[in-house]
Formats: structure tokens, C-alpha cells, sequence
């Protein structure tokens, strides 16, 4: 015959334990975050106390050498500048010849160069038309720019620091037909005719002193 045993019971669990060690974690982070905040507090207030004990005299002497030193600096660039501006704008044959480089270099951008291009974006048969037109219009700017553009951008009649007039925005016609420019006039280091070619080919970063 077969005996049928009861099972055995389960060995009971002690829920409020597990609690208890569930629980206890928590607490544990919470006094470990309070203490690493209380250490910050004491370092934080610890710095403006070790600042107050600086020897004030030194900072005072610090300060003073500070001031020295920008007082020569000044100074040294006062004095630069005055005699710069008391100094004769001399001829400088390098300037001169990297000017006239470059002002072959910004032409060739219109002839050939924007020809080309414009000549590229037509049929064949008209590319020797786009390219005298571009010829014919570097021809008369150029004339214009002889005539009365160079004075109109750079003639400095009429302006006043400090006030706002039309000089400011158009110059006169002082330096029409390049009036008053003589082989020997100079814009800067370079001569003013130098200038003035490189002015017309385009660049925008021009400026006569």
C-alpha cells in the first residue's frame, strides 16, 4: 500500500526584518549626503576667512605696481603714435611693388577672369560678345573712375569731426580729373597713383590717409 505523507511546512519569514533592512538603506545615504554637504559648508566658509588673512599690504603694493605698469604702457603707446603721426610718410619701394602685383592680380579677376565666366554661361557663338562687353565696361569705368569716382570716394573737403554732413558719405570734386596728384604725392608709402589704380580695381578695404 502506499503512504501518503502531509508536506512538510514551509519555514516561516520574518517580513518585518527584510523591512527593517530595506529601510535602513535609505537612511544610511541620506546621513552620508548630510555630511558630504556639511564638509562642503566648512571648505566654503573656510575660503573667504584664509582671504581675510592676505597681508593688506601686500595687495596694496601689488595694486601699485599694476598701475605702474599700465601708466608705462600708455605712455609707451602715446609716444609711439605721436611720432608716427610727427614722422614723413617716406616712399618704400617693397610697398609699392606688392601693390602693383596686387593690382594686376584684382584685375585679372575682371579680364580675363569675369569674362570668362560670363562667356561660360552663353552659347558659343556669343562668348566673343560677353567678352569685349566686359572689356568695354572695364574700359569705362575706369575712365569714370578717373574722372570723378576716385575724388567722390576719397576727398576729404568739407568733413568736420564730430559732424555729420554730406561730406561724410560723398566726398567733393577736389580730386577730379586727378587734380592735385603729382608723381610725388604718397598715401602712406606708396605713391597715390599707385593707389589710386588699386582703388579701382575693387577692393573695399581701401582708405586714404
Amino acid at each position: 500500500m502506499l503512504t501518503l505523507t502531509p508536506p512538510q511546512a514551509a519555514p516561516a519569514r520574518h517580513p518585518r526584518a527584510n523591512r527593517a533592512v530595506a529601510t535602513a538603506a535609505p537612511w544610511r545615504r541620506m546621513l552620508a549626503l548630510f555630511a558630504l554637504l556639511a564638509v562642503a559648508v566648512s571648505l566654503l566658509g573656510a575660503g573667504p576667512s584664509l582671504a581675510q588673512e592676505t597681508d593688506p599690504a601686500a595687495v596694496e603694493a601689488a595694486t601699485n605696481i599694476e598701475v605702474v605698469v599700465q601708466q608705462v604702457v600708455a605712455d609707451a603707446l602715446a609716444a609711439e603714435a605721436a611720432a608716427a603721426a610727427e614722422a614723413d610718410p617716406a616712399l618704400d619701394t617693397g610697398d609699392t611693388a606688392w601693390m602693383i602685383v596686387a593690382t594686376a592680380l584684382v584685375l585679372l579677376m575682371t579680364i580675363p577672369g569675369l569674362s570668362l565666366f560670363y562667356a561660360g554661361m552663353v552659347r558659343q557663338k556669343n562668348a566673343l560678345s560677353v567678352l569685349m562687353q566686359c572689356f568695354a565696361i572695364t574700359a569705362l569705368i575706369s575712365v569714370l573712375w578717373m574722372v570723378y569716382g576716385y575724388s567722390l570716394a576719397f576727398d576729404t573737403a568739407g568733413m568736420e569731426a564730430g559732424t555729420v554732413n554730406l561730406r561724410s558719405f560723398v566726398g567733393g570734386l577736389g580730386l577730379a580729373m586727378m587734380s592735385g596728384i603729382s608723381v610725388d604725392s604718397l598715401v602712406g608709402t606708396i605713391p597715390e597713383s599707385v593707389f589710386a589704380t588699386f582703388a579701382r580695381c575693387g577692393s573695399p578695404s581701401c582708405t586714404r590717409r
